[in-house]
């Protein structure tokens, strides 16, 4: 769901608006426009066709298990946990996600 709109100066300003909004977890970003969203499941985000221009970038799980969204009733939830856990045992490399 949409949170609100964040400082679209760059993908920095944007990405620090959305770590100073609690319920934000995964911006929509394009030069001058930064979209806050909030994601129940922010490990596989996407964008519709109509959304030419923006990248998707997702935070990263907060390594408090209360801060994750419950994935319970979710097929993929066993397959998400294995490669959260994967992922937290590697080396910190660039990409999409921040901490």
């Amino acid at each position: 769901p949409y949170v609100g709109h964040g400082d679209g100066t760059d993908i920095g300003a944007c990405r620090a608006s959305c770590e100073g909004e609690a319920r934000c977890n995964l911006v929509n970003f394009r030069a001058g426009d930064c979209v806050l969203r909030r994601c129940a499941d922010a490990s596989q985000p996407s964008l519709t066709g109509s959304a030419s221009g923006f990248e998707v970038w997702a935070r990263a799980p907060s390594e408090s298990p209360s801060r994750q969204p419950p994935r319970g009733c979710s097929p993929y939830a066993g397959v998400l946990e294995a490669l959260e856990a994967r992922a937290r045992a590697r080396a910190v490399t660039h990409g999409a996600h921040w901490l």
